[in-house]
């Protein structure tokens, strides 16, 4: 059985509203009707949801497959992928180099449209040529951006973006290990003066557009392999700029606990109407943002 945090992670990353605390059982909105009013009753100590509109009920993780659209192998994994990260001792605690922790790299092929990208995304700001410099594109099947995720120059997995009218908001390719992956420290240059660590892929993109570098977890949770990345990259300072909600602010303390021994560590502070860097759009009130950050 997986730990409570764990699905509480994975259905927080997943956009279902999780309540913070203790509780064991909640509700939250069905995927499968309008639903209004939370009708959707999940225990994450039994593993098990129902939905009180009829639209069915067993085990949790059957729920997330369904409800995410990907195989229920998927999601067994991505329920191991937590756990370790959860059960993840302080990096003090642990060598800096044990190549046994880092995965095999493996190549994968992905099929998408790199000559465009949906129309949609422009909307929000980004521009095309930051875009293609990441080797962004587009799936006509979905309408979706995919973000291609790359390790030494090999493409190890991909990220889709939908449309925002589509739930859920991010597919994954099969087998893709989130916390084995910094996404674009590819794109960082070793010893930098920062580096800003966020939570999602767009979010880095939104940054290195705006002209500072940016790495992402790909959820708010550092694992061992993520340290250790980040550790790798020698730089002077991380600027932790995760979301603007609790689970983004108990990581920050998280992450700033296990970092801060090895480098300066601060913290932006977003504004109260912003739900992360992304939707800070004024280049120069992002740069008041980033330049008045806090050094905890």
């Amino acid at each position: 059985m997986a730990s409570l945090e764990t699905w509480k992670s994975i259905l927080s990353q997943n956009n279902f509203d999780v309540p913070f605390g203790y509780r064991v059982e909640f509700n939250i909105k069905c995927p499968f009707h309008n639903d209004k009013m939370p009708s959707l009753s999940v225990n994450i100590e039994k593993e098990v949801w129902i939905c009180h509109a009829g639209c069915g009920q067993g085990r949790l993780d059957e729920f997330l497959a369904r409800a995410l659209n990907i195989p229920l192998l998927q999601i067994t994994s991505m329920l191991m992928d937590k756990i370790v990260e959860f059960d993840a001792p302080l990096i003090s605690e642990i060598p800096l180099k044990n190549d046994d922790e880092e995965p095999p790299l493996i190549r994968i092929n992905y099929d998408y449209d790199t000559s465009i990208v949906p129309t949609w995304i422009l909307d929000r700001g980004f521009a095309t040529t930051t875009l293609k410099q990441w080797k962004c594109g587009y799936n006509k099947t979905r309408r979706s951006l995919v973000i291609p995720v790359f390790e030494q120059d090999i493409l190890i997995g991909a990220i889709e973006r939908q449309p925002p009218d589509v739930f859920p908001k991010y597919l994954y390719t099969p087998g893709f290990k989130k916390s084995h992956t910094l996404f674009g420290e590819n794109f960082i240059k070793q010893q930098e003066t920062f580096v800003c660590l966020v939570e999602g892929s767009l979010d880095a993109i939104w940054l290195h557009q705006n002209n500072y570098p940016a790495v992402a977890l790909l959820g708010v949770y550092m694992s061992r392999v993520q340290e250790r990345k980040m550790l790798d990259l020698h730089a002077k300072e991380i600027i932790l700029c995760l979301d603007n909600d609790e689970a983004g602010r108990k990581a920050s303390d998280n992450i700033h606990q296990k970092l801060n021994k090895y480098c300066i560590v601060s913290k932006i502070n977003i504004p109260q109407d912003c739900k992360d860097v992304q939707d800070i759009r004024n280049p120069k009130s992002l740069k008041k943002v980033i330049f008045s950050r806090i050094c905890q």
